[in-house]
């Protein structure tokens, strides 16, 4: 696996999907007289709004496990809205040395669409049909799954106005995170009046974290916002029109869809011979040329074009079942 794409995804297994191990920091003392609540996540209440838009920016900064100095950052953006039953998540990375790559999912109704960056520079857009199960995943995605149980400590303010909404503006005495162990922590985060979602989260941890993929000491630095709530409205890019779609048919029973670099991944209960059949058949009748194909038994490699646009697929089996990688060329 190239280095870039290690980092990567590591990153968004641990932050976007919650795959890693959740580590809870130690809790932050609460000031005297301060006030105190159960812990809220960054998912909290957002169930009751029509639609918002979220952003959360993460700055690493350490050393990775080899002592070498590392830093990245990480954007997660997301747009929801109920009435179009519509998500779109963006998932960007600026690394040392390493030129920049972002990655975006879509789902209307019942499609997923890819939008990817990754390696060329260029952009594509694939569509993945049949999609159905794939697809009611894709909320679980974002920068809801970065942090959880952040617990309120002192009010520090009441009656702010943040991004639009009023809101009470309180210390964080601690947060459980995705990327590590957390040492030391200093956090604040401001939660509406009405409905008691949080509407900014700010703050910065040092500890054990997952630095290029392996553990390291160093420091995150965040900040979340929400916004446009009930005012969102999500709209496909231009290269995921009609006339430039490319469909990616998935097989019957596909889940477990989760981002992993410059594509998807998802597994399906079946052996790999079956998957690989199943593709042998649909991708032709979705327009694509199998230019090439390999395969050593439990595992098969496709490489895919559709005009001027290529992918690589391949078939894998993983704890009896096959685990799908659709990645963008």
């Amino acid at each position: 696996m190239k280095p870039k794409l290690r980092f990567w995804a590591v990153l968004v297994l641990a932050l976007v999907v919650g795959l890693g191990c959740s580590q809870t920091s130690t809790p932050v003392s609460a000031p005297s007289g301060g006030q105190s609540s159960d812990g809220l996540g960054l998912g909290s209440g957002l169930g009751d709004l029509k639609s918002y838009r979220s952003n959360l920016l993460l700055l690493l900064e350490g050393n990775n496990s080899t002592g070498e100095a590392t830093s990245a950052v990480f954007q997660l953006l997301e747009e929801k809205s109920v009435e179009q039953d519509a998500y779109h998540l963006l998932t960007k990375l600026e690394e040392m040395r390493v030129p920049p790559g972002s990655l975006e999912l879509y789902k209307l109704q019942e499609a997923v669409y890819l939008v990817s960056t990754e390696f060329s520079g260029g952009s594509g857009c694939l569509k993945l049909s049949g999609a159905k199960t794939a697809a009611q995943q894709i909320g679980e995605m974002g920068p809801t799954a970065a942090f959880e149980d952040i617990r309120l400590s002192e009010l520090l303010g009441s009656d702010e106005t943040i991004n639009g909404i009023l809101t009470d503006h309180y210390k964080v005495g601690g947060a459980g995170f995705k990327l590590g162990a957390v040492d030391q922590m200093n956090a604040e985060v401001w939660v509406a009046k009405q409905g008691h979602y949080i509407v900014r989260f700010t703050g910065k941890a040092t500890g054990t974290l997952d630095l290029q993929g392996g553990p390291g000491q160093g420091s995150l630095t965040w900040e979340y916002n929400l916004s446009d709530v009930n005012a969102t409205q999500v709209s496909l890019p231009a290269e995921c029109g009609q006339d430039a779609l490319a469909d990616v048919p998935l097989p019957e029973g596909a889940s477990d869809l989760s981002q992993m670099g410059a594509g998807l991944t998802f597994s399906v209960p079946r052996a790999p011979q079956e998957i690989a059949e199943f593709f042998r058949g649909a991708l032709p009748d979705s327009g694509w040329t199998i230019e090439r194909e390999s395969s050593d038994g439990n595992a098969y490699t496709f490489d895919l074009v559709k005009g001027e646009r290529r992918i690589g697929l391949f078939v894998t089996l993983n704890d009896g079942k096959s685990q799908v990688l659709v990645i963008v060329k």
